[in-house]
């Protein structure tokens, strides 16, 4: 853009190393003046990786040869907010060789960031190790997706940090139908992907979903992410082909905590 100057030729990174959110970097002038004042002059660092959800408190700060800047916004994260994760059964599932498996329904509530729409899109869910995406006699899997509200009540400025209460009395007209997705999982049983073929489908930013898939519980009891790191969910959207054009289909992503499982009560 024109109001950043050009890089002057001559000066250098001599350095550049992170130090948890720190960046220290430090610039040879060699034989010319360096940077020079009242000019604006880009850089850009990488990051290791974004964090798992949008910071309370968002913003950089930028020191250089004795002067320090006033805090500034960060960027918006692409990822979800108002999420919650809600199952029937926290009960292990049987060992008993023959014996069929209890089908869990777990349901996600999700507010997006941006909007995916059209055939092609995708949503995306990653069990944690040990738990089985359930599949159906045809060998797919299923979900129930719908918004949480057939009105503006799903939109608006409510509290990003408290989730939505689930819907599940809703209109059947809300809840998009087999026809409307194909189910499928992969190799590992873990990931569940569903991808939109109705063109007329879309989820909406800044709006209020629920998304209920149907999985089977580890055989074993599992703690609590607080003991057990590996016990989360991945939600990740794309949007479609034809909608995204020629930027990259990915959207929204979010790691969610999952739920523990216990042993089953023998006796009642």
């Amino acid at each position: 853009p024109p109001e950043y100057a050009v890089w002057p030729q001559g000066v250098s990174i001599a350095s550049c190393r992170g130090e948890g959110p720190d960046a220290r970097i430090q610039i040879d002038p060699g034989v010319t003046d360096g940077l020079l004042r009242e000019l604006f002059y880009p850089i850009r660092v990488a990051t290791l990786h974004n964090p798992m959800e949008q910071p309370a408190v968002n913003h950089w700060s930028l020191d250089f040869n004795g002067e320090s800047s006033e805090p500034f916004e960060g960027f918006v994260l692409w990822t979800f907010t108002r999420t919650s994760l809600l199952t029937a059964t926290t009960g292990r599932s049987t060992t008993v060789t023959g014996e069929p498996f209890f089908v869990n329904p777990v349901t996600i509530t999700f507010r997006p960031r941006n909007t995916v729409r059209g055939a092609g899109m995708i949503i995306q869910v990653m069990s944690p190790p040990s738990w089985e995406i359930a599949r159906e006699a045809d060998g797919e899997c299923k979900i129930m997706m719908q918004p949480v509200s057939a009105d503006a009540a799903g939109f608006g400025n409510a509290d990003l940090n408290v989730p939505p209460d689930p819907n599940f009395i809703g209109p059947p007209s809300l809840i998009w139908g087999d026809a409307d997705v194909l189910c499928s999982i992969d190799a590992t049983q873990r990931t569940l992907t569903a991808t939109v073929l109705a063109s007329e489908r879309e989820i909406t930013a800044n709006r209020d979903y629920q998304l209920t898939i149907f999985v089977k519980n580890p055989t074993l009891t599992i703690p609590p992410v607080e003991e057990s790191p590996t016990n989360v969910w991945q939600l990740d959207t794309f949007d479609s082909p034809s909608s995204s054009g020629v930027l990259p289909i990915f959207r929204d992503s979010i790691t969610l905590k999952g739920y523990p499982v216990y042993n089953k009560a023998r006796q009642w």
